[in-house]
């Protein structure tokens, strides 16, 4: 695994985050609000084992 294709993984679910949080301050229907919410935390886990793993990666021990 190259550490570029996973900052650019890491780029991509960023963008993923925003796009859910977007969505979900956005929607009216509070169920869907709270789906959305869900999936953005998610998200937001993927993306901190993911910088941990890109840190690891980085600085090999």
């Amino acid at each position: 695994m190259k550490v570029t294709d996973v900052r650019i993984c890491l780029s991509n679910l960023k963008k993923v985050e925003s796009g859910l949080s977007s969505l979900s301050v956005n929607k009216v229907d509070i169920d869907a609000k709270k789906k959305l919410h869900s999936a953005m935390l998610d998200v937001c886990e993927v993306i901190d084992d993911l910088k941990d793993r890109l840190m690891e990666l980085e600085h090999p021990q």
